[in-house]
């Protein structure tokens, strides 16, 4: 299993729990660059559990935590984890309960992705000051072709930034 490049478990039953066990198998699968948890009850402690091996995923290009009941906590855990995956190519974090104290967070993690061109974090509780510390974060992601804060909580002050 150690040559395993895609691995999908999204819509299961995996909890915080369940993410701490896959965590550990995570260390051995080295060579992984699709892996899907959406459509799970992951929450933030299961996003820091995950992020705590994250080192050993060097090579990820595709995450989709989508549907995951992942909010500010988790990650600010999550940005943590990616400050060594610079390859990462596709991160979807939308229908969360990220909000601009999140956003904060994933802004400092996505200074060393500049590999990035799809960002969804749709669906989420991100307002103005979020946004505001996304694109801050986000200067240097110069491949970036695909960014969707659609339906979050965004007003007019971004757009006098």
């Amino acid at each position: 299993m150690t040559d395993l490049r895609h691995l999908d478990l999204s819509h299961n039953n995996i909890e915080n729990v369940g993410v701490l066990s896959l965590s550990k198998i995570m260390k051995k699968i080295t060579h992984l660059r699709h892996l899907d948890l959406s459509q799970n009850n992951i929450g933030d402690l299961g996003a820091e559990s995950f992020s705590k091996k994250m080192d050993s995923m060097t090579e990820i290009e595709h995450l989709n935590l989508s549907h995951s009941n992942i909010g500010d906590v988790g990650a600010i855990g999550l940005s943590t984890g990616m400050e060594n995956i610079h390859g990462l190519r596709y991160l979807d974090l939308s229908h969360s309960k990220i909000g601009d104290v999140g956003a904060k967070g994933l802004s400092k993690g996505m200074e060393n992705m500049i590999e990035l061109e799809h960002l969804d974090l749709s669906h989420s509780n991100i307002g103005d000051v979020g946004a505001i510390n996304l694109g801050k974060g986000m200067e240097k992601t110069l491949r970036l072709r695909y960014l969707d804060l659609s339906h979050s909580n965004i007003g007019i002050l971004v757009l006098r930034v």
